[in-house]
Formats: structure tokens, sequence, C-alpha cells
């Protein structure tokens, strides 16, 4: 290469052109096509990472629901009868208890369960709607001793609580199914158990809803069964039947269905269960033990870059062979008018007598012979320019086809952002979400929960949420939140609002640490669920019919409530039992209708004379108990007294008089709910035994 480097001056011209023309283009060319694919990738991640969280937020907010809904059954007092019939029903000859089939029909339709069964304590299913073969089957010594069903009841029995099983082939439904069960009681005693059986093509839904995901992509589920083997649990995009064939993933230990079963969390390009190229970004949910996969093939996601490398490369091939051309052109016209100047010198030196008197008359001395040759090279340079004109046209013509192939372009990435605008829009209208700082100052919040809140997102920004807050929520729980929040952990439960307008409703929240790029916390993101219609009915369940006052069973929860809060925080709290004084002769004299109105009333005056912060309902009969939180013994006999005052003054409709007798005592830390109710009892019998009347504390 040296020699013909060294040959000669255009060879050496053409070199040099080279270089400083087309190996910059080639270098860019390069460095674009690298930095537009790192691009289409993180914009991929990002798009299945918030998919992936948002289709876990609504799995855990349905598993939520299916838990609550399944408690509130639990304590319907006409459930409970049915458990109880039907278990009578089952000793004494067992068969099919029909006659609450409508009743449980009604409920499974609304909040669409597949089936729902009742349990002895011996494990024997003495009542299931869908009237399948488990019916009469005994889950701790049948033959369907090993199925889910039989193992979620065990757990519910043993730990007392709501337990969650897995998604796993149950033969009496010929399909695969998970169940939800919880103990039931009756008057503190364990009956047996409720089970619900869960309808996957609810769940199914979320994931057969590929928006986003593109013409490729797909959200799965996977978990693993006894054998160890990692198994779809939802339909796959690309394997018809797999959940009913119980397709079983490669053995990979680089496969994302894997690594998301093992509890890791993460996103990035890998091979999937097809062994093609995907991206994907993968997430554990311990509710349901499964890990999810959320990915699109990366042939699609890079298929516009694809499309732009292909015309570049043509481009960049007419512009190699015009500059190639430009160059050799160029040379040519540079150097032929030195060569000839160089060879006429050369044949003078070499006494060429005949060419320099050829040339006399042209060329009298050295400057003459120069101007002469610039005169040429000159006309040379002309052709030269008018050739190059021609081929700038040539490519300024291909430059406008290029121009209009990326404004073609441009537009279809504009209809793809429009297409993932209207996606976020429908996020906005209905998912109820807000986003604080660091400091809980709100940045940002969705058009829903502008909704509900009856606030506009200027009224919101820049403010906290306890503009919303409602006055009835105890400061505890928020105190447990931050605390929460503060150690990097999600934060999730139920909590009454105030709308702008002065009226409250109920949300379920779920607030989460919100991370940048580099891992550092940058504030809090909260997504909630209307809730209020189920609280409205979980208010009808511990609300005493006639007097509107709370009943035993929310009383004995507050009890239990405070009782844990007292021992948490070194709080005390006072108990005030009242007994209306010879109320059996108010019914013997006046009937029970008289009866009726002097226990509304003697309920109203009470709740009129109690702080909002006390908890006050029918314990039973004409008996009334009063929880007062953080109040001392001294502080709750002088309401006691207030109370008996206030009750002894006021006219009664029928009856004109009445009176109550108070028994009150005070938390200690080595009470139980039996012992404090007994002290507070043996007062109030000590006031009954004093002559009523009065006021006696222990």
């Amino acid at each position: 290469m040296s020699r013909w480097y060294n040959l000669h001056i255009k060879n050496e011209m053409f070199f040099w052109f080279f270089i400083v023309s087309l190996l910059p283009i080639f270098i860019l060319f390069l460095l674009n096509y690298s930095l537009q694919e790192e691009r289409f990738k993180e914009q991929a991640q990002k798009q299945l990472e918030l998919i992936l969280n948002e289709k876990i937020s609504k799995i855990e907010t349905n598993i939520a629901v299916f838990e609550h809904d399944i408690k509130l059954l639990s304590q319907i007092p006409s459930v409970i009868e049915s458990f109880k019939k039907c278990h009578q029903l089952f000793q004494s000859q067992p068969k099919e208890c029909k006659e609450i089939d409508s009743q449980i029909t009604l409920f499974l339709d609304r909040k669409k369960f597949h089936d729902l069964l009742f349990i002895n304590l011996q494990g024997d299913v003495v009542y299931t709607l869908k009237k399948e073969d488990d019916f009469g089957t005994n889950l701790l010594s049948g033959i369907y001793k090993e199925t889910n069903l039989a193992s979620v009841y065990s757990n519910a029995k043993m730990f007392l609580e709501t337990k969650l099983s897995t998604f796993m082939y149950y033969p009496p439904s010929h399909t695969h199914a998970a169940f939800m069960a919880h103990p039931l009681y009756d008057d503190k005693k364990l009956l047996g158990v409720i089970a619900i059986q869960l309808n996957q093509e609810k769940l199914f839904e979320i994931f057969n809803d590929h928006d986003g995901l593109g013409e490729s992509g797909e959200l799965f589920a996977a978990y693993k069964n006894p054998q160890n083997k990692i198994l779809s649990a939802t339909p796959l995009r690309y394997i018809e039947n797999s959940v009913q064939n119980e397709y079983e993933f490669p053995k990979r230990d680089s496969l994302v269905s894997r690594q998301a079963i093992s509890g890791m969390q993460g996103f990035g390009v890998t091979k999937d269960y097809r062994d093609v190229e995907v991206i994907a970004a993968w997430d554990y949910i311990p509710s349901l033990r499964w890990g999810i996969v959320a990915k699109i093939d990366l042939n699609e996601i890079l298929k516009p870059i694809d499309d732009l490398e292909f015309y570049s490369i043509i481009v960049l091939f007419f512009v190699v062979m015009i500059v190639i051309v430009a160059i050799v052109l160029v040379t040519k016209n540079l150097v032929t008018p030195i060569e000839i100047l160089i060879q006429r010198v050369k044949n003078i030196s070499l006494g060429n007598l005949e060419e320099t008197s050829q040339e006399r008359v042209y060329a009298n001395n050295e400057i003459g012979l120069l101007w002469a040759n610039f005169n040429e090279m000159a006309h040379n340079l002309k052709i030269s320019q008018q050739t190059i004109k021609q081929y700038a046209n040539e490519l300024e013509e291909k430059v406008k086809s290029r121009t209009k192939e990326l404004e073609n372009a441009t537009k279809e990435l504009s209809d793809t952002n429009y297409s993932m605008q209207k996606h976020i829009d429908i996020i906005d209208k209905y998912v109820i979400v807000s986003s604080t700082n660091l400091a809980g100052v709100i940045i940002d919040a969705s058009s829903a929960f502008c909704d509900i809140t009856g606030y506009t997102k200027e009224e919101l920004i820049g403010k906290q949420h306890n503009i919303i807050r409602h006055p009835n929520m105890p400061k505890e729980l928020y105190v447990q939140m931050w605390e929460n929040l503060k150690q990097n952990q999600i934060w999730s439960g139920e909590i009454q609002n105030l709308r702008k307008d002065g009226s409250s409703y109920w949300v379920f929240s779920m607030l989460s640490p919100v991370y940048d790029r580099s891992g550092k916390k940058i504030g809090y993101t909260s997504i909630r669920q209307d809730i209020t219609y189920q609280k409205m009915l979980e208010e009808l369940s511990i609300k005493d019919r006639l007097t509107s006052l709370y009943n035993r069973v929310k009383l004995e929860s507050a009890f239990e409530e405070e009782m844990k809060r007292a021992k948490r925080y070194g709080n005390t709290f006072s108990v005030i039992m009242a007994d209306i004084d010879h109320f059996k002769s108010v019914n013997d004299t006046y009937g029970h209708d008289v009866g009726d109105e002097t226990l509304v009333t003697f309920a109203r005056i009470l709740k009129q004379h109690v702080r909002e912060t006390d908890v006050v309902g029918r314990w039973g009969g004409e008996e009334f108990l009063i929880l007062l939180p953080q109040t001392s013994s001294d502080a709750a006999y002088e309401i006691a007294q207030k109370l008996r005052e206030n009750i002894e003054k006021h006219p009664f409709e029928t009856i004109r008089k009445c009176t109550a007798s108070f028994g009150l005592s005070t938390f200690t830390n080595d009470d139980t709910m039996q012992s404090l109710v007994k002290r507070v009892d043996n007062a109030l019998y000590e006031s009954k035994k004093s002559g009523r009347n009065r006021v006696s504390r222990a």
C-alpha cells in the first residue's frame, strides 16, 4: 500500500478525500442506530413495567375484595343459621340441603364466584350450591383429601383466619380452581368453615387483555406444583389449552417465569418459553404464589428501527457512490494540468527542443506557460462544476424522497403515541390515583381522584392529603401508614375521606414508595378503590335494628381493637355499662311497644351526651355498653354521672320518668375483654344492689 500511496499525488488525494468525507458518515450512522435501539428498548421496558404493575394491582385488589366479601358473608346471621341447618340435616340423614340455594345463588351471581361450600369441623362437605361430587365427602380422609380445597380448609380451621389456596386442578369441577376459606362462628363458638370457589375466568380476563402489548406480546402467570414443576397458571398466547393441559415451562435457569416464581423482580432482554428473544418485565404475587410475566417480542419493538436502517443503507450507498465519483473527477481535473506542466518541464529539461519550439508561441517563459496551464485547468474545473451540480440535483431529489419517507414514519410514530395516550387517558379517568413528594405534598392526581373528591386538580396540587381527611379516622392509622412508607414498605387499608361538599366516602387504598432510575426514593403513589357501597352493607351488619346503635358483634370488635391500641401505645381506656332500672315492669305495665320506645329514647340520650370518639352500643336487652378511648377512671366517672343525670331529668313520652344504673372500670395491662367486662358487670350489680340510679366503679 505504501508503494501505491507514494506513486502518484492523485492516489494520495483520493485516499484523504475518502477518509475525510465517508468515515464520519459511517460513524454517525452506526451511532444513531445504536442510540435509537437503546431508546426503543427503554420505552418498551417502561411500558411493560407500567402494565405489569397495573395488572398486579388489579389482581391484589380482586383478592382483597374476595377476602372482604367472605368475611362479611360469614357474619350474616342467615348464613350462620343456614350452616347449622345443613349440618343438622347432614348428621341425621346425609342429603342435599336445597332450601338455601336461592339465597346463595343471588350472592354468587352478584360476586361472580363459581361455588360456595359449608364444611363442618369433622371435614364433611355438608353443603355445596353446584351439587358436584365433593358433596358429602370428607376432606380429611376422603378421596379429595389431597386437593387444594382440603388444604385451605385445614389452614383456615387451624389458624382461625381467612386463607387462600393456589389454582390447581380440582376433579369435582373438572377444571383448575382456587378456594378462599374463612372460619364460621356462632356466639364465639366455631361451627366450621365457609369456602368460596373462585371463578378463574374473572382473573383470566386480566391476563387476556393484551392492550399495550402489541401484536406479539402477552401477560401470563406461572406456579410451582408439588412436584416442583413450573406450570402455566393462565392461558398462553402461543400454546393452546395451556392451563387445561398443565403446560410445563422449559427447564432453563434464565427463563424469567422461573425467576418470577422464585420471588425475583426485574426486567430486560431475554428468551421466552418459545426460545424467542423478547423484552420482559416480571414480578411475584405472594398471595397466589404466582410468578407474573409481561413480554413483547424484541423483533416487534425494533421493527421501526430495522425499517429505518434499510432506508438509511440505501441512502448511504448512493451518497458513497456520489462522493467517490466526485473525488475521482476532482482529483483528475486538479492533477492533470500539474502533470502536463511537469511533463513539459521535464521535456524541456531533457532538451526536447521541438516541443519547446512548438510551445514557444503560447508560453515565452515559465509564467506564461503556467498561466496557459491554469486557463486550461479553469476550463476543466468549469466542466467539473457542471457535473457536480448535476449530481447535486439528483441527490436533492433523493433527499426529498427520503424526507417523504421520514414524514410517513413520523406519522406512524405519532399514531402510536396517540394510541398510548388513549390508554393513559383511560387509566386517568377510571383509576383513583395520586402522587406526592417525600413531604406528602400532592404533585399529581388522576381525573378519577378529582371526581370522587370533588376538587379540581389545581385545588389539589400543592396540598397535602389532610384536605380530604375525615375526623372519624384515628390518628394512629396515619402514624402507622407513615412508619410503613418511611421503611420503604407498602401500606394498604380502608380509609374514610371527605369530599369538597362535606359528604364522606370510603376507599381501599394502597400506598407505595416511588423510585427514580438510580434507585433513590422520590415520593409516594396511592391507588384507591371506591368501597363506599361495601361499607354501607358492612354498616348494616353491625347496627342494632331497634336503637340504630352498634350491636354486640361491633362492640366486641371495637373492644379488641381498643385493647390492641392501648397495649401498643401505652394508652388507657374505660368501659361503662348502663342498665335501665325496672325495665321489666315497663314491659309488663305498658307493653313491649312502649318498652321499645323507651329503649330508643334511652339510646338517643346516650348517643347525644358522649364524645364522637366514644363507641356506644346495645350489649343485650336493656343493657348498653360504652367504650371511652384514652379516658381515666375519674373522667369516666364524671361522664357516667352526667349520663345518669340526663336520663333522670328527661321526660319520657309514655312512662314519663326513667332511671338507670351504671358500672364502670378502667383497662389494665393484664386485662382481657372477659376480665374487664366482668369487673364492669360487678360494678353495675353493686349499683343495682345499692338502690339503683347510681354509678359504681371497680
